[in-house]
């Protein structure tokens, strides 16, 4: 999806082919947490990065954050 498109609070499902996280600032818990088609709620944005990286939620505490490339709207 494109950059500004995404939105907090937006159901998203994550794509089934994700990139690699080279050089994001985030905690390792949070990359580690990522899963290709998975669904969540996006809950914020963080600019940097060599562009934003999006906070989602995929439930039970779980937060991984993804590119908006790797991201589609439900």
């Amino acid at each position: 999806m494109k950059l500004e498109q995404v939105r907090d609070l937006m159901s998203v499902r994550v794509a089934d082919k994700l990139g690699k996280p080279k050089g994001w600032m985030v905690d390792k818990k949070n990359i580690n947490a990522r899963r290709a088609g998975a669904e969540g709620l996006v809950i914020g944005c963080v600019a940097g990065h060599g562009g934003e990286v999006f906070w989602v939620s995929h439930g039970g505490g779980e937060i991984a954050v993804y590119t908006s490339d790797e991201l589609e709207p439900i």
